[in-house]
């Protein structure tokens, strides 16, 4: 599925959806997928949502209704890292003034 999914056995068939065992192929867990049957109309807030949780590689029912019900209500996301620890975390430092005055062209370090 997208290149990120594998999928290796199906689980359940329903008419609304399919369950399946499959493999995030980016860390190597094992996940379910539900796939909806051609002609299934999904909603733009489910669809988008679900894009949303890929680029932040938190796709998971959770995180997806989370989202889901932010982009109804209007709100930002606020996804806890505790809950998703599977969440890319973002490592920021502080920068040296010496790279500031470099990048402003001056010749002078600051220390």
């Amino acid at each position: 599925l997208g290149g990120r999914y594998r999928l290796q056995a199906l689980l359940a068939d329903g008419d609304r959806a399919s369950t399946w065992q499959a493999v995030d192929e980016r860390s190597g867990r094992p996940v379910l997928a539900w796939a909806l049957p051609p002609g299934v109309p999904v909603p733009v807030e489910v669809t988008a949502a679900v894009s949303q949780a890929l680029a932040l590689g938190a796709i998971g029912f959770d995180a997806v209704k989370h989202l889901v019900l932010c982009r109804i209500e209007r709100r930002p996301p606020r996804l806890d890292l505790d809950v998703y620890p599977y969440l890319p975390r973002a490592t920021v430092e502080t920068t040296r003034v010496a790279a500031y005055m470099g990048l402003l062209g001056c010749q002078e370090t600051a220390a």
